[in-house]
């Protein structure tokens, strides 16, 4: 499970309520408050938890906050509205609040991919292209040059290929009457954000954890009802995401696909794809550019590089007719005619 974060790292401040990502978290787990810092007693501290529980019923609950620590909530929410603290004055202390997401974690653990960052890549660069004595203190303007080679690589590549670690789930809690969701407002622990351009498949679920897909296209003729909630059938990107028809409940919308770009500019920025790839291109050209000889041998292998990466991306899936042997199907069973 993936733990995801209800209220960042906060500053307690006695009836202020914690900042939520969303106005609404349905959850199957409990919501646990995690509480750091030094300062007065906290004896008779309390949150006090507002929302619905696993039922859709009215809940409410004073979760005791006696010492430092992490404290979890006795209740199973599927909607928190609100986290007020509440009881003493929190001054040097502040909280962050967490819940388990229903989906496995999706932030990449145990990914065996190397992403080397810019620092790095950039010495190797220089290494290759016949600086290496000025790697560490390179010539003017060569530090920007190869860095430009190398996110000018990234950009291109990111675009060209698709790999399978490459998408995940994203996540909105839809609330009843709302139906545009802002694209980078998905409310997953990763800092992941969806590449528009990438999209495989858009759902909802309900609490219940059922999923629903939903149709591409909204046509304007619908919108002659667009007063009417229900469940929702259609979705349409532009600048932003809209379902239709608008929610009747607090489903959450599920969209599979690919990540945007992560930054790649400061010297501790790690590439968003394999690295090695990036490298591989990024020489190519510039030896080509600069008119070295082995040019076409390094471009040769930063394709063959590619290649091996696109067709470990298929897994066992085969394409061709009979490449895959079909299990066998049970053989019938006849039974005797009554009389």
């Amino acid at each position: 499970m993936s733990t995801l974060v209800l209220a960042r790292t906060q500053t307690l401040t006695a009836a202020s309520a914690l900042t939520q990502i969303g106005t609404a978290v349905p959850t199957d787990a409990d919501v646990s408050v995690a509480v750091s810092g030094s300062g007065g007693s906290l004896v008779g501290a309390i949150m006090a938890i507002v929302g619905l529980d696993e039922n859709g019923d009215a809940q409410n609950e004073n979760l005791a906050i006696a010492a430092v620590g992490t404290h979890t909530s006795a209740q199973q929410w599927s909607r928190i509205t609100s986290m007020t603290p509440s009881g003493v004055v929190f001054t040097g202390y502040s909280a962050q609040v967490t819940f388990e997401d229903a989906l496995p974690d999706a932030d990449g653990d145990g990914d065996t991919t190397e992403y080397e960052d810019l620092e790095a890549l950039r010495t190797r660069l220089l290494i290759r292209l016949g600086y290496a004595a000025q790697a560490a203190s390179p010539p003017p303007g060569m530090a920007a040059t190869c860095n430009e080679y190398l996110q000018s690589a990234q950009r291109f590549l990111f675009r060209k290929l698709t790999e399978r670690r490459m998408r995940r789930f994203f996540t909105w809690q839809m609330e009843p009457g709302q139906r545009f969701f802002t694209i980078a407002s998905n409310q997953d622990l990763s800092s992941a954000r969806l590449d528009p351009l990438k999209v495989e498949w858009v759902g909802i679920s309900d609490n219940n954890q059922s999923w629903t897909p939903l149709q591409g296209g909204i046509p304007p003729t619908l919108y002659t009802t667009v007063d009417q909630d229900g469940l929702p059938e259609r979705y349409e990107i532009r600048q932003s995401i809209e379902i239709f028809p608008p929610p009747d409940r607090s489903y959450r919308l599920r969209v599979k696909g690919g990540f945007k770009l992560g930054a790649f500019t400061a010297d501790s920025d790690q590439t968003s794809i394999d690295s090695e790839l990036v490298f591989l291109w990024a020489l190519a050209n510039a030896k080509n550019h600069y008119g070295h000889g082995d040019a076409a041998d390094v471009a040769t292998q930063a394709n063959a590089y590619l290649g091996n990466i696109v067709a470990g991306g298929h897994a066992t899936n085969r394409y061709v007719p009979g490449a895959t042997q079909a299990a066998p199907l049970a053989r019938p069973r006849f039974l005797p005619l009554e009389e």
